[in-house]
């Protein structure tokens, strides 16, 4: 195929974006069911959407990581464990591990809408 300079950079920019390369994205491009397919310009919006999604997913995990490192901590205090702040503890961890399982599960949704979108699953 021939391309004018002009094209060939549109095309090589759209084929980094993606992670492909200039054949690969060509290739897509040409075997695409042409009813079904996506602009790659709204793959890849829906795409960051789904990574942004993810970071600020991982961040609340994370975050409950270091709460769950505090709670541990402050359990045992000196070597001791204090027997008031554990059945205080214990009494809230189911809602916070409902919580925690939330979050998981969105992280899989996430992950496998990408896979999806990536053809891969």
């Amino acid at each position: 195929m021939r391309f004018s300079d002009a094209e060939r950079q549109h095309l090589q920019a759209q084929a980094k974006a993606a992670d492909l390369s200039l054949a690969h994205l060509i290739a897509r491009r040409a075997l695409a069911d042409q009813s079904t397919a996506m602009s790659a310009d709204a793959r890849v919006e829906q795409l960051d959407s789904a990574i942004d999604e993810l970071a600020a997913t991982r961040s609340e995990l994370a975050a409950w990581g270091n709460n769950l490192n505090q709670v541990a901590r402050r359990l045992n205090t000196d070597g001791t464990f204090l027997t008031s702040s554990a059945k205080d503890f214990l009494a809230a961890a189911p809602a916070l591990l409902d919580q925690v399982q939330a979050k998981v599960e969105h992280v899989d949704e996430a992950v496998h809408r990408i896979a999806r979108r990536r053809g891969r699953a």
